[in-house]
């Protein structure tokens, strides 16, 4: 990761006591995805063989169809 985006990491979003910061950014497998209260998106993602639980807060809503 680059320094770059580690700070575009750490300045684009809000972090609370319960969420630390992200770490890392990279590309993953969506095995399993849902959304919370119509707003996040509660995924299991998979990289190298590591399968990870991932959300995305105030994630925007894709169209279907």
């Amino acid at each position: 990761m680059s320094a770059g985006t580690a700070v575009a990491l750490r300045d684009g979003g809000v972090w609370g006591q319960a969420y630390p910061e992200p770490q890392f950014d990279d590309v993953f497998e969506v095995l399993e995805s849902r959304w919370l209260k119509e707003k996040h998106l509660r995924m299991k993602v998979r990289k190298d063989g590591c399968v990870f639980s991932a959300i995305q807060f105030n994630a925007p809503q894709r169209e279907t169809g």
